[in-house]
């Protein structure tokens, strides 16, 4: 267990010394929210091999809300439908599905992934490689 912390610490560092959110290419071609910085990024094969898995984590000092109007527009403008989502004031989330491509975006305020005062941002993408 202790071997896959260190190696998430150390792909975060990575990230973050290698990328900012502004080179950063998240799935399908979406933007990312003006002000985000990059903490972690990562792609994987889906089990059984035929997808992928892409999961990115920004932090940003939009509000939660800011960030779900954002990926709920910039979603539906690259053809995924919104079939489920939330907003409790300090979490918002908003799922997509486009054909077999499958997204979520989740923001939330002050967790442990991001400073003081900032908004998590936690987008899951799955898609045929």
């Amino acid at each position: 267990m202790m071997h896959g912390f260190v190696r998430m610490i150390l792909i975060a560092v990575f990230c973050i010394t290698t990328l900012d959110a502004a080179e950063f290419q998240l799935p399908f071609g979406l933007p990312t929210v003006v002000d985000a910085r990059l903490i972690v990024a990562d792609a994987f094969d889906s089990p059984g091999g035929e997808r992928e898995e892409s999961i990115s984590r920004f932090a940003t000092s939009a509000s939660p809300q800011e960030v779900d109007a954002f990926y709920r527009s910039a979603l539906e403008a690259a053809g995924f439908t919104i079939y489920s989502g939330y907003d409790k004031g300090d979490r918002t989330f908003a799922a997509g599905k486009r054909n077999r491509d499958r997204i979520t975006v989740s923001a939330k305020r002050d967790s442990e992934e991001v400073e003081p005062g900032e908004v998590e941002i936690l987008i899951v993408a799955k898609y045929d490689k």
